[in-house]
């Protein structure tokens, strides 16, 4: 079977979905961006990062502050995203239910960002 064999895809195996206790993070390098629709068929990101032991998780943001500090940041293959799950927070706004809160911090893959200077002679 060659590299290019698309039959490859159906072995394919997913990473597990990251399933946070109140104040746990993750952090590593997003390998993969992707979208799923919800259990109100609007669609929520998926953000698999590959942590520094190797392993993979997948972040489902189906909450809406993890979904909205995904989409501010503009995360990209290649960057580096660390999330914290804060757990359920009131709501300073009276009549509204708590809600999931996250705090997100990324740090851009600029090596990939830049074009390569012509005048630079060192290969990597």
């Amino acid at each position: 079977m060659s590299p290019n064999d698309l039959t490859s895809q159906f072995e394919k195996q997913y990473a597990p979905g990251w399933r946070p206790a109140i104040h746990e993070s993750v952090q590593g390098t997003i390998i993969e961006l992707a979208e799923r629709a919800g259990y109100d068929d609007k669609p929520y990101p998926i953000v698999v990062l590959r942590k520094d032991s190797g392993d993979e998780v997948a972040l489902h943001a189906f909450h809406t502050v993890l979904r909205s500090k995904l989409a501010e940041s503009e995360p990209a293959v290649g960057d580096r995203l660390a999330v914290r799950y804060e757990g359920r927070i009131k709501s300073k706004t009276a009549g509204h239910k708590p809600y999931h809160g996250y705090s997100v911090v990324l740090e851009r893959n600029t090596a990939a960002s830049v074009p390569p200077d012509e005048n630079d002679d060192v290969p990597f």
